[in-house]
């Protein structure tokens, strides 16, 4: 069995000219969010193998704060530019059919559209919006990685963050 945990970065700072969009930190509501999000993954029985993530600030801050809910060491946080710059469902896809099958529980953190579509893509039963700070737990019944296909999965958790 693998679990695939899909966490949309908190609230952000708003684009202005400037900061450049990879660049933008969260608001302190976003670090909220992701306090909040975190410990309700942990208190859910949730663990974490592997984290990929976004190397923009804003997600490394979301990611950041999740880890240390699972004493996730900060220094195997792997940040995979490309999760930032190819805004492709199929690439994010591809990205975890290539992980090592050791690996049970994944969480990958970055950005919507792609997130939002990866879950609905993965999961026979999610048809939710993800805004900031929205993590999905998606579960396969798979020994593998590369066996992920589309509405393989079903959800396991979800939260969002309280308005």
């Amino acid at each position: 069995m693998k679990n695939l945990y899909i966490a949309r970065h908190g609230t952000a700072a708003p684009s202005d000219s400037a900061t450049r969009d990879f660049d933008r930190r969260l608001l302190p509501r976003g670090l909220q969010e992701a306090e909040q999000i975190g410990a309700r993954l942990a208190q859910n029985g949730g663990f974490i193998d592997y984290i990929i993530c976004s190397p923009a600030q804003r997600a490394r801050e979301t990611v950041e704060v999740l880890a240390r809910h699972f004493a996730f060491p900060r220094e195997k946080i792997v940040f995979e530019k490309s999760l930032f710059d190819s805004p492709a469902v199929e690439h994010v896809l591809q990205l975890l059919k290539e992980l090592d099958d050791d690996f049970r529980s994944v969480l990958v953190c970055g950005h919507n559209p792609v997130l939002q579509q990866l879950a609905t893509t993965l999961s026979r039963d999610f048809s939710a919006s993800m805004p900031a700070g929205t993590v999905v737990g998606i579960t396969f019944e798979l020994e593998k990685w590369r066996q992920l296909k589309e509405k393989a999965g079903k959800v396991c958790f979800f939260a969002c963050p309280e308005e």
